[in-house]
């Protein structure tokens, strides 16, 4: 590979300082972006978390008699998590497995052109699936979400209400409201981990299957004809890709999660009405 690229080394020490040296600048690169990526990640839920408290302390009485102000806790908290990881592991984090895996295909095409644009094809199915399966999540994220923060507003005014409550003896009513509301939460929560299970399950599934079908065309079919040594270089940058294929798949979740968080936001901030 080092040679079709250009890149001569002439001895076994020349090639050790040369890997040594790939490791030591990958190290302080990962380091460099995974730092910088959180820090604009905290920059932009610490400018939407001041901007939002500013416009709700300047709200009318009414708003919050209309909806408790316990329903808009869950924006100061998973919300804002969810827009951190929007930008932090969503955007910037797939944009950064986007350039490896471009580059990948760059070595392939070096290696083997026919063989590469059938990778490709595969490669692009794939990524249609997932995107297709990753957008039945939805509905799953808002069930999840209004059920927290319905739980949560819930657990507020009990709180609030704490005194009258004893003095009443209405511990039980309480308890058993509480309860419904909890197993809502709990059920919406499982039929999201449950899509999520099956969604990273099929994450293997799939690349695994991409590297069968390349070995299947390497083996049965002469337009895909390729010598053994390249072969396995074909292979292990294949293996490679697949890992940043993986981690870019894994993105979709975190796009949609911020997104729908976004939504939320931006309701608040326009002065619409908010959706539970």
């Amino acid at each position: 590979m080092l040679k079709l690229l250009g890149i001569h080394m002439e001895t076994m020490n020349a090639f050790c300082i040369f890997f040594i040296s790939l490791i030591l600048i990958r190290a302080i690169a990962e380091y460099s972006e995974k730092f910088l990526s959180s820090r604009l990640g905290e920059l932009l839920v610490k400018h939407l978390r001041d901007m939002l408290f500013r416009e709700q302390l300047g709200w009318e009485e009414d708003k919050f008699r209309n909806k408790h102000f316990g329903n808009y806790l869950l924006r100061y908290s998973n919300d804002m998590k969810a827009v951190q990881s929007y930008l932090s592991k969503g955007w910037l984090g797939g944009i950064r497995e986007l350039i490896f895996l471009l580059m990948g295909f760059g070595f392939l095409i070096l290696i083997n052109g026919a063989l590469s644009g059938f990778y490709a094809l595969v490669f692009v199915i794939v990524l249609i699936i997932f995107f297709l399966l990753s957008r039945s999540q939805r509905p799953l994220i808002i069930a999840s979400r209004g059920k927290r923060s319905s739980l949560l507003a819930y657990v507020t005014r009990s709180f609030q209400r704490h005194r009258k409550i004893t003095a009443e003896s209405g511990q039980d009513a309480v308890l058993e409201k509480f309860d419904i509301r909890s197993k809502d939460l709990f059920d919406a929560n499982m039929a999201n981990h449950r899509f999520e299970s099956v969604f990273q399950s099929l994450l293997p599934l799939f690349q695994y299957a991409m590297i069968g079908a390349i070995l299947i065309a390497m083996e049965g079919h002469h337009f895909f004809s390729i010598s053994s040594g390249h072969a396995l270089v074909f292979v292990l940058i294949m293996l490679q890709m697949n890992g940043a294929l993986k981690r870019l798949l894994k993105a979709i979740p975190a796009l949609n999660k911020g997104r729908i968080s976004m939504n939320k936001i931006a309701e608040i901030m326009t002065g619409a009405a908010e959706k539970s």
